[in-house]
């Protein structure tokens, strides 16, 4: 029987380039180029090629994955559900079961009273997140948890999706649904376990 969720080591992509900590880009043609990064205009992430060349940018027209060291994950691109263009999602889990996540931030435009100062409000940066997942031998994400308050599936249609990941493994699907939780740390423990219980076989 299941007694505990287990930590063990995430799965990642490419991972021995990753355990070597050289940061590199993936090219679309599959090519592997060691850079190092640096923030051009307007903020966009810029790779400058070690072996010599010019800064580009990172971009999933041209790029399939990049590490950098600072985020300590793989960056994948990957089409979100009903969307036509790649975004760039963090690698969190790989194995059986694939589980990215989709963050990004943006301000909010706050309000202020004419000539009183101190009067600004609601100003500020608002950070959102999306997890997504897959089964192996598909590219189809499925939505399993977000914290926006505007999305196009359901908090019951997103649990379902991930049980349905997790559905050939009885033992660990009645765990979970026993378990009646369904946080971040949550829904990767789970996978990182089914993952270890279920290997792709070689």
């Amino acid at each position: 029987m299941l007694k505990s969720f287990r930590i063990i080591l995430p799965i990642l992509f490419l991972s021995q380039i990753v355990m070597a900590q050289s940061e590199y880009v993936v090219l679309n043609t599959g090519d592997t180029i060691y850079c190092n990064f640096q923030k051009g205009k307007k903020g966009m992430l810029m790779f400058n090629p070690i072996a010599g060349g010019t800064m580009k940018p990172i971009i999933a027209d041209s790029i399939n994955a990049y590490f950098q060291r600072k985020d300590k994950c793989v960056f994948i691109a990957k089409k979100l559900p009903g969307e036509d263009k790649k975004k760039f999602l963090a690698v969190l889990e790989q194995g059986k079961v694939d589980l990215y996540q989709f963050s990004q931030s943006y301000r909010t435009g706050g309000f202020s009273i004419s000539g009183m100062p101190g009067s600004n409000y609601g100003a500020g940066s608002v950070s959102s997140f999306d997890l997504y997942a897959k089964k192996i031998n598909t590219d189809s994400l499925l939505a399993i948890k977000t914290n926006t308050i505007l999305s196009k599936t359901s908090a019951k249609q997103r649990r379902e999706a991930f049980n349905s990941l997790i559905g050939d493994d009885k033992e660990l699907l009645d765990f979970f649904l026993a378990k009646d939780e369904f946080s971040v740390d949550v829904i990767r423990n789970t996978i990182m376990l089914y993952n270890k219980r279920n290997p792709i076989k070689q």
